[in-house]
């Protein structure tokens, strides 16, 4: 698979930002083809999405190439507190930022600025279809 999605949280969002991460990547299937997309070297593209209490500590965002595993990552951390939020349109905001912003972090010469511009755009009209039917999610 081209781009995988790894979400990860900690001990106070942990599974449950997992659980709702993974439901908005499967929801954004019908809109963007995460194994079929096109990119301009072999390596997997990893979007690892981070929802971590900046009070335990601070994963910095970034990107980094493992050349051993033919992965290329890319980390950024989704907004704690939004994510956290009893608002569920504010929680599906927070992860469509998340995946936005770690999609801009690849660079043009890994990722195709068309293919990023489409992701920003599934990401966008699935959390629009997310907030129209949060019962997908879980609370």
């Amino acid at each position: 698979m081209p781009i995988h999605f790894m979400p990860t949280g900690d001990a106070s969002a942990g599974r449950r930002f997992n659980l709702f991460a993974d439901e908005f990547a499967y929801a954004m299937g019908s809109e963007f083809d995460f194994a079929k997309a096109e990119l301009l070297k072999p390596d997997t593209i990893v979007l690892n999405l981070l929802c971590i209490d900046p009070a335990r500590g601070v994963v910095p965002n970034g990107t980094s190439n493992k050349r051993s595993a033919g992965e290329f990552w890319t980390f950024h951390n989704v907004d704690y507190a939004a994510f956290m939020s009893s608002d569920i349109e504010t929680r599906i905001a927070a992860v469509r930022d998340g995946l936005i912003a770690a999609v801009q972090q690849i660079p043009s010469s890994r990722m195709p600025d068309r293919v990023k511009a489409d992701l920003k755009k599934a990401a966008e009209v699935t959390a629009t279809k997310l907030v129209s039917d949060p019962d997908r999610l879980p609370r």
